[in-house]
């Protein structure tokens, strides 16, 4: 090859990346590997499976129907199917498509989609998650750019996403982090610009996903950001109220709801299943709950403790760093955040993609540290599912199933050993 054909090619490669070159290559040969998934999915309605529920539980909310009973979830699927003459083999419901979304998530779900034929809106939701995730990663980069931290562009964030194991299949899913990660890290950034009332509304919204902007609220409450806290309380609270005028009997779709998520609750433990918890289709979660229970029949109980033993160390250290004279640093305080939610809230493979701001804080230490962040984030890009249906699942493979969350867990005390980053945040 030409020398300066490689050169203009690496001096390119340099404008869109800061990462190692090394690492860019290994990263841009698991995405490229990843992304071959889309060579063998037939897209179609039944395809964006984590998709099609929130519309049909929109859909039955907006037409008198209960979103949260799984009756009036396939009868509205069926009246959907019927009315727009489409070609379905399959229907949403329990036990793996209920509707779980909060209330007031189906009432912003209901003016985001409501407008719009099933036929016409799943073939653009495609189009939606793709820029969403564009967006989460821009926004993250703006983020971090406001912090005295290595540069990271967008691309460095893009290669990385698709270079965890589960991102393209949650794209193909249709999945709706990717729009909740959008909204929740635009906020962030926004907050950080000191457009208050751009971060409230946004994370506000970000709310119709819960478990991905708890983290995010977390860290507005500990930066004190009350304006923004008011103003996405608002935004949720307008939302409530305008699924409690849709629901044909509120009270019932909300008693309906808790009866919901406690039996979803109890699904995701399941001890008298055989081959637990391998049994489970091999739905890799994060939880630390699985852990516990397959040690100890009856241990995941012991989760809620475990998790408020964590979060009292995280705050204790936040609290320590504050009492020596440290300002808070908002990527570390984050981090900590997100990696509790992973371990004691319903987290699976590709919710990782909440780790990304972990690039910007690693590339903060000298040489070794970096290594130990690299090791433990491995879990996190290889294909556990494949390497468990070639080697058959025995028992002795369940050890690679937890890899997640005790990969998870060794983050969190990893990152509480280190503290913040050497050079600390630039006061906005």
């Amino acid at each position: 090859m030409n020398p300066s054909v490689t050169h203009r090619a690496g001096r390119a490669a340099r404008r869109w990346f800061t990462l190692p070159p090394g690492l860019v290559l290994v990263l841009a040969l698991v995405a490229a590997a990843n992304l071959t998934k889309l060579s063998s999915v037939h897209f179609g309605p039944d395809r964006p499976v984590d998709f099609r529920p929130a519309y049909v539980g929109q859909w039955a909310l907006r037409h008198g129907l209960d979103p949260y009973q799984d009756r009036d979830i396939r009868e509205s699927w069926r009246r959907i199917v019927a009315d727009e003459n489409l070609v379905s083999h399959s229907t949403p419901g329990l036990p793996d498509q209920a509707f779980i979304y909060p209330p007031w998530a189906a009432a912003w779900l209901g003016i985001l989609l409501g407008a719009l034929p099933y036929s016409l809106a799943w073939p653009l939701w495609y189009g939606v998650v793709l820029l969403a995730l564009l967006a989460a990663c821009y926004a993250t980069q703006r983020a971090l750019a406001r912090l005295n931290a290595p540069p990271l562009t967008t691309a460095d964030l893009l290669l990385t996403a698709l270079a965890l194991k589960a991102t393209v299949v949650a794209l193909i899913n249709g999945q709706n982090t990717f729009m909740a990660l959008a909204l929740a890290t635009g906020a962030w950034w926004a907050a950080g610009a000191g457009r208050r009332t751009l971060a409230g509304v946004l994370l506000g919204l970000a709310a119709f996903k819960i478990t991905v902007a708890l983290p995010f609220i977390g860290l507005f409450l500990l930066e004190k950001r009350w304006r923004s806290i008011v103003l996405g309380g608002a935004v949720g609270a307008v939302m409530l109220a305008l699924f409690w005028f849709w629901a044909a009997d509120p009270a019932s779709s909300l008693a309906s709801y808790r009866h919901l998520l406690d039996f979803v609750q109890a699904d995701v433990v399941r001890p008298t299943q055989p081959g637990y918890p391998l049994g489970r289709g091999m739905i890799l979660q994060f939880e630390l709950r699985n852990l516990l229970e397959f040690l100890r029949p009856g241990g995941h109980r012991w989760a809620g403790l475990a998790g408020l033993g964590l979060a009292g160390l995280v705050l204790v250290r936040l609290w320590g760093l504050r009492r020596a004279g440290h300002s808070l640093d908002g990527l570390y305080a984050l981090l900590l955040l997100h990696l509790l939610g992973l371990l004691f809230t319903y987290h699976v493979v590709y919710d990782a993609l909440l780790l990304l701001p972990l690039l910007a804080y690693g590339r903060a230490f000298p040489g070794r540290v970096q290594a130990g962040l690299l090791a433990l984030t491995v879990p996190f890009f290889l294909p556990i599912n494949g390497l468990l249906d070639r080697l058959g699942q025995p028992m002795a493979l369940h050890l690679l199933y937890f890899t997640l969350p005790l990969a998870t867990l060794g983050l969190l005390l990893y990152l509480l050993v280190l503290g913040p980053r050497p050079l600390g945040p630039v006061r906005a």
